[in-house]
């Protein structure tokens, strides 16, 4: 046991300054100087904190563990775990948070989490003067408990922010970007069970300790690639992000656009995870409903019209824009320009004349599907027709013809809208053909 003590001290070791070596690398990582950025920038600094923390808690622990460390649990050693393991989980949330667009550094808001980390680390070293045999052991298991609910709690709700954030992805890009994002959600994934067993390393024999630690310092290092190689895309994803959060905003819920921290996701997120962006309808800088209201406020000012012939006028006025909005889009579709690649919602807007909130609202109501999903519809006639008729190309072609960025992004999107592969689907019709 006392070689396997000897490897697992090596370990320790060597975690503790592979993390303090991340968060030099973070600090001195150079990101591009626009605004957009400036998110990214933040939770880099977060992530940064959270790694000189936890390279502290292992290289402390050498100093500070008893000689059979494995034998009995030192309350000095689960005092400092506890309060470390805390404060590196306050510093992810924040991270996870502000990569998300929902999480700003609210100093309000970061020193009520501070506050809750001390007022726990307090309540733990307090335990070293109470009852050795009763009331000190069960203190700090009360802390260890709040650490758990801290890290499981905010963590869940992180994860329903993401799903949000992955659906809305759809509303503004034409092209596969939840594969830019994934590793957000299997990171926080993975940092539910690393709470879990980061805590258990203070029950868990040398063998069992080992294994934890191989698998944090995995897990870890999966967490600062991905978030070095996810600024090449954050560019073009923070900026949908933004625009998801002004929506919000105009909408009257921007519980996690107004309320920074973790406290924002407890309090502020229900009422914003609703708020889709195509509930805004604006108009050419204003809303509709804007616009709705002004034409109402003018009509009763006057005398001139009843509530009815006010509603009548309103209905007009939009149908009547609906209208225009319908004309240009089937103009814009006989150019094919639904086959550009990489097109957003906004391109299509700004092509339009009109405002991409609005569109985004005209497209679900007027087609009932979201903007992704009614470019891929067009893409997806526009391939059946080249297949149809060019049956020799090959499918690879065809995605590029129509689009799409690679074959393998053509096929899932086909098979999701038709049912079945390209391949078959074109094989059944050229047999039909025949």
């Amino acid at each position: 046991m006392e070689i396997f003590a000897l490897y697992f001290n090596i370990i320790v070791q060597f975690a503790g300054i592979l993390y303090i070596a991340f968060a030099f690398v973070l600090c001195l990582y150079k990101t591009p100087k626009r605004e957009i950025y400036k998110t990214y920038r933040r939770s880099q600094r977060f992530l940064a904190l959270n790694y000189l923390v936890m390279g502290t808690n292992c290289l402390a622990w050498c100093f500070v563990r008893p000689d059979v460390w494995w034998l009995t649990l030192d309350p000095i050693v689960e005092i400092m775990d506890t309060s470390l393991f805390l404060l590196s989980a306050i510093f992810l949330t924040f991270f996870f948070g502000n990569l998300l667009g929902t999480i700003k550094a609210s100093t309000r808001h970061l020193t009520l989490s501070l506050a809750l980390w001390l007022l726990n680390t307090l309540l733990s070293i307090s335990s070293l003067w109470m009852d050795p045999s009763l009331a000190g052991p069960l203190v700090r298991r009360v802390s260890v408990i709040v650490y758990f609910i801290y890290i499981f709690y905010f963590m869940f709700r992180l994860l329903k922010v993401y799903k949000h954030r992955d659906r809305m992805l759809d509303q503004y890009f034409t092209r596969d970007m939840h594969q830019f994002v994934h590793w957000i959600y299997r990171s926080i994934l993975l940092m539910l069970f690393l709470g879990a067993v980061a805590a258990f390393t203070l029950i868990l024999g040398v063998v069992g300790n080992i294994i934890c630690q191989v698998y944090i310092i995995s897990v870890n290092s999966y967490i600062v690639i991905s978030f070095i190689n996810f600024s090449s895309r954050f560019g073009s994803i923070g900026e949908a992000f933004k625009e998801f959060e002004e929506d919000a905003m105009m909408n009257g819920s921007a519980g996690l656009s107004q309320n920074h921290g973790s406290v924002a996701i407890l309090y502020g997120y229900e009422t914003y995870s609703n708020a889709m962006p195509e509930q805004t309808t604006t108009i050419f800088g204003r809303s509709s409903e804007e616009k709705e209201e002004g034409v109402s406020a003018e009509i009763d000012k006057d005398g001139v019209a009843d509530k009815t012939e006010s509603s009548q006028v309103v209905h007009e006025t939009r149908h009547s824009k609906e209208a225009k909005l319908e004309k240009r889009i089937n103009e814009w579709k006989e150019e094919k320009l639904y086959l550009t690649d990489q097109i957003t919602i906004n391109d299509i807007a700004e092509r339009l004349g009109t405002d991409r909130r609005y569109l985004s609202r005209f497209i679900n109501e007027h087609y009932g599907i979201n903007f992704s999903r009614w470019i891929s519809e067009m893409r997806i006639d526009e391939a059946k027709r080249l297949m149809e008729k060019e049956p020799d190309d090959g499918l690879e072609w065809v995605a590029l013809q129509t689009g799409f960025s690679s074959l393998s992004y053509f096929s899932k999107v086909f098979s999701q809208v038709v049912g079945v592969s390209p391949k078959k689907w074109r094989a059944s019709h050229v047999e039909n053909a025949q």
